[in-house]
């Protein structure tokens, strides 16, 4: 480790021999984190992750979020506030240096950080100092999120906090989406569905299978909203889609509704509709997974039972 004085300054040394003993620092953090976490499950790591990191690098807050590229929102996963963990939040990254870190690959920070981005007024009120951050990405390449650490002391070498955060980015991701891809996988199986939706209520984004997007007639490329599929909701059908969805998300009454929904060619078709709501900790809704059914021949039979009758 560097030497400090009692106030915690580099004493002068040699330039080559404070990059050998930055190195020193980052790899004994990091070997540290890794033999912390290594036993920890996938299901437990982003919370540990956050714990362990904020006290490893000396952060007063730290942060996961879920970056909707499409909204220009993120939304944290897991945070990190003075020890405790935090409800999630949604900011915007307009005047952000997580906008400038998601932009250039990473950003830090060592002080004034709240003078730099004056238009966040988080950094102002908690009383920021220093910053760093670092996106993560898709196994495709794209931006999917970013990881934050903020002191309220100036960072003495940010180089120490930025190299944790991005050695350990790739597994942050890898959990994240593992996890979505799980409760998706697992919806569209247990209910054999011919379309998956995942709405993210937070930040507006909604990721739509292939197969969905056929049905409605989306290219796939863009950016997706709940509004596109509302957009193809049968107008008799769409207020009875949202009052499920109300209380759905407020009292947990099951969303279970039979709709129609317009196809490709233009006609409309019957379909089962069925989501479910994913909450925090503290029982707020997050994120919404849903999906539809085809059940047209089996409504078009009915009817006919029923003129026949």
């Amino acid at each position: 480790m560097p030497s400090l004085n009692s106030n915690r300054e580099f004493i002068d040394l040699e330039p080559a021999l404070i990059e050998t003993q930055i190195e020193t620092i980052v790899r004994n953090k990091i070997d540290c984190l890794a033999t912390t976490l290594a036993a920890v499950p996938d299901h437990e790591f982003l919370t540990a992750y956050a714990h362990e990191a904020c006290e490893a690098i000396g952060a007063d807050m730290f942060m996961i979020g879920r970056l909707n590229p499409y909204s220009n929102l993120v939304r944290s996963v897991r945070m990190v506030s003075d020890g405790k963990l935090i409800d999630d939040v949604v900011y915007s990254l307009d005047g952000t240096p997580c906008a400038r870190a998601i932009d250039s690959g990473a950003c830090a920070y060592s002080d004034n950080v709240a003078d730099t981005f004056p238009r966040d007024k988080m950094l102002r009120e908690f009383g920021f100092r220093g910053y760093v951050g670092t996106p993560f990405r898709t196994r495709s390449g794209q931006t999917s999120g970013i990881a934050v650490a903020l002191t309220r002391t100036p960072i003495q070498d940010e180089r120490i906090p930025l190299a944790v955060l991005e050695y350990f980015n790739d597994r942050v991701a890898a959990t994240i989406h593992a996890a979505e891809e799980a409760e998706r996988r697992d919806w569209a199986i247990a209910e054999t569905t011919d379309g998956v939706w995942d709405w993210d209520m937070m930040t507006g984004g909604t990721i739509v299978s292939e197969n969905l997007n056929t049905l409605i007639g989306r290219s796939g490329k863009g950016p997706c909203d709940l509004s596109k599929i509302e957009d193809a909701i049968h107008p008799e059908d769409l207020n009875l889609h949202k009052d499920a969805l109300k209380k759905h998300l407020g009292d947990a009454a099951p969303y279970d509704l039979k709709l129609r929904l317009r196809a490709h060619s233009g006609g409309y078709r019957w379909y089962h509709s069925r989501g479910k709501a994913i909450r925090n900790d503290a029982g707020k809704p997050v994120r919404m997974i849903g999906c539809f059914s085809d059940i047209h021949d089996l409504m078009l039979a009915a009817e006919r039972n029923s003129v026949s009758q």
